[in-house]
């Protein structure tokens, strides 16, 4: 190789002209004259004014150029870095107008079939598991559905099915982690004029139904995302347009969901007027639904972009989008995770139950639920899996109960195991027990690495050629932290119930199970900050 400029023979790998320091990059040009090129960079032969080919061997040597360009600069750390950290296509502020609307509507509607296609099913499984566990043999439920036709054949009133008290309606509002309102009255006039009045609160935390609009609303995100590739700078406003949709469809359903139900029950020995009703918070069901629809399906819209990834876009969206991906990621992972091993081990023990028991159990209530017993051991699967990643950041798990001003409260966690207040102990004392003689806490302890390693990778990513990484581990461990607070607070289990009757006062029974959402949210946070930094540091270190 020889040097452009002087024509000196230099080594064919060097950078840089051993004789007069000329740099050996290709520079960018087109067409203008350059007078320092004299010699050919190929054979070294000194070229004629104004040749723009060697004569020797015709190598180009670029003598005239159209227009003059920078020369190929290696950028600076900074610059590198500030190139890394900016996003290649800046974040706007999402836009509510009625063509983003007008877009929106299919893919919003694509989303709404597939929920009551889904919704469907789930009734449809409900339904069966009430009719073959409940409603048949000598289960109490029967005999409460007999009684109720005899009473309704004697006196011509309207008595409802209690197998198909529950519709279509009820599930699609149960999706969105709505609960019901029960509410009973019945007065008579046998001599004695008496009413009796209930009420019965059971908010819905089944971890199971979230996937009912997940499963829609990511696929009408990813039509959404599909069908408007060429207005990437709108997406998130289109997103925002379909969740608007989604929840008004929603909040008008719940007007209709439910059921109101009126009958009177009058013979020669007594008169019975009964009033029964669910209802369902429109409020409620308007916000949740926007929530889900807005998260949901704009996971949907960045799987449209490319369908191997996710949350994998947001780096290159927003800023701190490391962080905000890692954060979805890492929950995503540990639950999934956990969701699977638990998948497994029920469904291998029910096979075994049906083993041993399978003779003992022949025509009982058991022996259907063993046999329809995928939904069971899903649903049960899905709820440990959030309970059990919330106890691996140290929450308590807290199971309280009230009977008529008297509470009863049981508690655990790892590193404290069992705790109480209230007058049980003999019960605390075999619970106890019972925990002590299992590998429950061992196995706990152990499982704690999951999140930790989790954590730990999470931060080593995050320290991948970014500045500021106390600003992205401090993103991370916030928005990993609300996740976590929101579904803790969402998936608790409770119900309450209030009884008033004449002559006898008032009684009222509650009870709840799960974690407190704001301490969830302050130990994730605590947790993911301390082992996620940890993971910048194995990135220095290892660097």
């Amino acid at each position: 190789m020889f040097c452009k400029t002087c024509g000196e023979k230099c080594p064919s790998l060097g950078n840089y002209c051993l004789n007069d320091g000329t740099y050996f990059s290709q520079e960018r040009v087109d067409f203008k004259l350059n007078g320092k090129r004299k010699f050919c960079q190929d054979c070294g032969t000194e070229g004629g004014s104004g040749q723009n080919y060697c004569l020797s061997c015709g190598a180009d040597l670029k003598l005239y150029t159209k227009k003059a360009k920078h020369a190929y600069q290696e950028p600076s750390n900074k610059e590198q870095a500030t190139k890394r950290k900016s996003p290649t296509t800046p974040v706007a502020l999402p836009k509510f107008s009625l063509e983003n609307l007008k877009l929106a509507i299919i893919p919003a509607f694509i989303s709404i079939v597939i929920l009551t296609v889904i919704s469907f099913g789930v009734l449809s499984m409900s339904q069966s598991y009430v009719t073959d566990l409940l409603l048949t043999g000598d289960s109490e439920l029967s005999e409460i559905t007999e009684f109720l036709g005899v009473m309704g054949e004697e006196t011509d009133a309207n008595v409802p099915d209690l197998s198909n008290i529950i519709g279509l309606t009820d599930i699609m509002m149960y999706s969105t982690l709505q609960g019901s309102t029960f509410e009973f009255e019945a007065t008579s006039s046998d001599g004695v004029d008496g009413s009796t009045r209930a009420s019965i609160d059971l908010p819905n935390g089944t971890f199971l139904y979230i996937l009912i609009p997940f499963v829609s609303l990511f696929i009408g995100g990813t039509v959404l995302g599909a069908r408007n590739r060429d207005k990437q700078g709108s997406l998130l406003g289109l997103n925002l347009s379909m969740a608007v949709i989604v929840a008004v469809i929603l909040a008008i359903v719940s007007i209709f969901a439910g059921f109101s139900y009126k009958a009177k029950m009058a013979s020669e020995f007594f008169n019975v007027n009964i009033q029964m009703a669910n209802n369902y918070s429109f409020i409620g069901t308007l916000l949740i639904s926007f929530l889900f629809a807005l998260v949901f399906g704009g996971l949907g819209v960045l799987f449209s972009r490319n369908y191997r990834k996710i949350t994998g876009h947001l780096p290159d969206l927003m800023p701190y989008g490391v962080a905000v991906h890692q954060a979805f990621s890492t929950m995503v992972r540990g639950m999934t995770l956990l969701f699977v091993v638990f998948t497994v081990y029920f469904a291998t023990k029910v096979h075994e139950l049906k083993d041993s028991l399978g003779m003992f159990l022949a025509g009982s209530g058991i022996e259907t639920l063993l046999e329809k017993s995928s939904l069971f051991v899903v649903s049960l699967s899905a709820q440990l899996s959030n309970y059990v990643w919330n106890l691996l950041h140290g929450a308590p798990f807290h199971l309280t109960a009230k009977d008529d001003g008297e509470e009863m409260s049981l508690g655990y966690s790892i590193f404290k195991g069992l705790t109480s207040s209230g007058e049980q102990e003999s019960e605390i004392f075999f619970l106890q027990q019972m925990l002590e003689g299992s590998s429950l806490g061992l196995s706990l302890k152990i499982a704690l690495l999951l999140p930790i390693l989790l954590f730990v990778w999470a931060g080593y990513q995050m320290a991948k050629g970014h500045e500021n990484q106390l600003k992205q581990v401090a993103v991370f461990s916030l928005v990993y932290s609300i996740c976590m607070g929101g579904l803790a607070h969402f998936t608790d289990l409770s119900f309450a119930v209030k009884i008033s009757e004449t002559g006898y006062g008032s009684e009222e029974v509650s009870a709840s199970l799960g974690f407190s959402g704001v301490g969830v949210l302050i130990r994730s946070f605590i947790v993911a900050f301390f082992f996620s930094y940890a993971g910048t540091w194995v990135r220095k270190l290892k660097s």
